[in-house]
């Protein structure tokens, strides 16, 4: 897992979580969500602002605020969730030995 000041550029991740914060509800509030897909899109100059794509939409934000996303990369999503299905799939009761 990583903030998602590391992500790679126009790469997809997953967000995995969002630090406590005061600015959990204005995340909230523009769809920063966890679960939702993540791009980066640009990085301006000299520590400026991160354009990111959240869903359908943009959005720009201030390097100490991208530092608050933990992300995972989309395939590891994919993978963790076929896991799961196996996982759920050799415990379900009718299922032969």
């Amino acid at each position: 897992m990583k903030s998602a000041l590391e992500m790679h550029p126009n790469q997809s991740y997953i967000i995995h979580s969002i630090i406590d914060s005061p600015l959990q509800v204005n995340f909230l509030e523009i769809g920063i969500l966890v679960g939702k897909r993540i791009k980066l899109l640009h990085q301006a100059p000299f520590s400026g602002s991160i354009a990111f794509e959240v869903g359908n939409n943009m959005v720009f934000m201030r390097i100490s605020e991208a530092g608050l996303i933990q992300v995972i990369p989309e395939v590891a999503e994919q993978e963790l969730e076929l896991q799961e299905l196996k996982s759920i799939k050799s415990n379900h009761p009718l299922q032969p030995s």
